[in-house]
């Protein structure tokens, strides 16, 4: 998206605001919105901390340029959609900007795998990749300890559990 103030530089800042129900948005790129006084009134105060966070949760500062091009090959939604809305498309759109997700997710919820609740018939099999998960590195450390009979114990012990 070219700025809409000096109509060449790729616009990185964007901004919407409801002032009694009508709704305005502004792109702007880096020097444009920094020379701006309008935009740097509106940016004091209030308005610059929730910039702030969302710009800290999508790992870029308001002011840097987005990135990629790349879109979600289900719903066309691009990681520059994604960062202004706040919101992902598809359920797609988690697979094809895992990279640029990931670290977003796991500030916001404290880890990238969900570990809430699950439906009933998920939540053996969730269980049973946690166990196994969890006798494989234990099993590592074994070997690495040199403790060669706790690490055959562990590794009959994953075998059944991947047969089951």
């Amino acid at each position: 998206m070219v700025c809409k103030k000096c109509g060449k530089n790729e616009a990185s800042v964007y901004m919407r605001r409801t002032i009694n129900g009508e709704s305005s948005e502004i792109a702007l790129c880096r020097e444009c919105a920094e020379s701006d006084p309008e935009v740097k009134k509106m940016m004091k105060g209030s308005m610059a901390d929730e910039l702030n966070f969302f710009g800290s949760l999508f790992d870029f500062p308001m002011t840097r340029s987005i990135g990629s091009r790349t879109k979600c090959p289900l719903c066309g939604s691009s990681y520059e959609d994604i960062a202004r809305s706040g919101k992902v498309g598809c359920a797609r759109c988690y697979d094809t900007f895992k990279n640029e997700l990931s670290s977003s997710i796991a500030r916001l919820h404290g880890n990238v795998r969900h570990t809430g609740r699950a439906p009933a018939g998920r939540r053996a099999e969730h269980e049973r990749a946690d166990k196994l998960k969890r006798l494989r590195e234990e099993q590592k450390a074994a070997i690495a300890s040199e403790d060669f009979e706790r690490a055959a114990a562990l590794r009959d012990e994953i075998r059944a559990l991947e047969n089951e």
